[in-house]
């Protein structure tokens, strides 16, 4: 048969990760909105990239439109003689170069042949791989082609998938025949999409390990926050002493750890005698000193194995691992010795009513707390400065 075993995960890192996840939910959207903006800006600068350089390119060729003139006029490589033929891998050299060191993915210019058709005339691309374009290949004219075309502007596209080609941004620019004033051709520059993911790199890992560590420690702070508060709500403000939300839990943690062995402990429960008097007759600046001093004794006398708290006004708490009744009659006797050196008024020493119960397999805390709180309620019909045991038969004082 196979047994599962409940996996128990530290409150404190379930905390830790849920502020995680809603800061990192709450900072996703402006990294985004910010990323894009980055890749605007890019793609918006690589694009007067790409139309600068267009212009600059049909500048050059419009300085060599004798021989592009003839290039143009022609169908197909093989129409061109040997001296056309050195020209345009001349020319198309000259862009290669221009291409190269603009870190261009493709210079080229091209023809109209008809409002949905261009036909290429030069190309940067190195001749022979399989990307470059021959003279007179032909190819789909795109809206901003067309544009330039009839036009006679300078134009770009945004970054757009080219059907057989892969995603691009593109910019133009005319070429235009001084003799006729026409528009011989276009010049395209192309930038791929890994162009701009080169530029966009950088910043995108900047962005991401800023938005990272501002997640990160506005995670840290919230959380140290939340655990300072945790903390401060587990500790008495005046004696310093865990608290009463504290005493709970871990007298439930001890009850659940004594349930899995052959072991037990005890409670005791103290009361301060004359504070309602000390308060009222000398004021409860002094009932305040009154509980700091007691509480002092009561951390020296008790064990370091031992959880003390302020379980109420005048009243505290002790948890007695690995203690039995004799023993925490030990511990409750020197804690009452202690307190008596303390003057409560004047006229009068300190002293504790105390009640002491050990667990039993039964009980929850409920239950112990009830039994002990008997013991401390016979302690103080007894008199002041008692120490009495609850036993489930037998109630005696000590």
């Amino acid at each position: 048969m196979i047994r599962f075993h409940r996996f128990r995960v530290n409150p404190r890192i379930l905390v830790l990760a849920s502020i995680l996840l809603v800061i990192t939910a709450l900072m996703v959207i402006p990294a985004y909105v910010l990323r894009n903006q980055y890749h605007r800006l890019i793609i918006d600068e690589m694009r007067m990239r790409a139309e600068g350089l267009a212009v600059s390119v049909s500048a050059l060729i419009e300085g060599e439109l004798e021989i592009y003139r003839r290039l143009h006029e022609v169908r197909a490589i093989e129409e061109v003689d040997d001296e056309e033929l050195a020209e345009y891998l001349r020319l198309n050299a000259t862009l290669h170069h221009i291409q190269t060191y603009a870190k261009a993915d493709f210079i080229y210019t091209e023809k109209w042949i008809d409002s949905d058709t261009i036909a290429y005339v030069l190309d940067g691309t190195e001749p022979g791989t399989p990307l470059f374009s021959d003279l007179g290949d032909l190819d789909v004219m795109g809206v901003v082609e067309r544009s330039v075309f009839l036009n006679r502007t300078v134009g770009s596209t945004d970054l757009i998938y080219v059907t057989n080609w892969g995603s691009y941004i593109t910019g133009y620019a005319p070429i235009v025949d001084p003799q006729d004033d026409t528009v011989l051709g276009i010049v395209g520059v192309d930038y791929s999409a890994n162009s701009v993911r080169e530029h966009t790199r950088t910043m995108d890992l900047m962005i991401g390990a800023s938005f990272f560590f501002l997640i990160l420690l506005i995670s840290i702070g919230i959380f140290i926050a939340f655990i300072l508060m945790a903390r401060a709500s587990m500790e008495d403000y005046l004696t310093k002493l865990p608290s009463r939300r504290y005493f709970f839990r871990k007298l439930r943690d001890e009850i659940r750890t004594v349930k899995g062995g052959n072991r037990s402990f005890c409670l005791m429960l103290m009361d301060v005698d004359w504070f309602k008097m000390v308060n009222d007759t000398l004021g409860h600046t002094e009932g305040d000193r009154l509980l700091v001093n007691i509480s002092g004794v009561i951390r020296k006398e008790t064990r370091s194995i031992d959880s003390i708290a302020r379980y109420g006004g005048d009243e505290f708490a002790v948890i007695l691992p690995e203690c039995s009744i004799s023993q925490g009659l030990t511990i409750a006797r020197r804690i009452q010795h202690a307190v008596t050196l303390i003057d409560a008024t004047p006229s009068r020493k300190a002293s504790l009513s105390i009640g002491l119960a050990q667990w039993e397999p039964e009980m929850d805390e409920m239950m112990l707390i009830e039994c002990t709180d008997k013991a401390l309620y016979q302690a103080k019909a007894a008199g002041k400065g008692k120490i009495s045991v609850y036993e489930p038969s037998v109630e005696r004082d000590s």
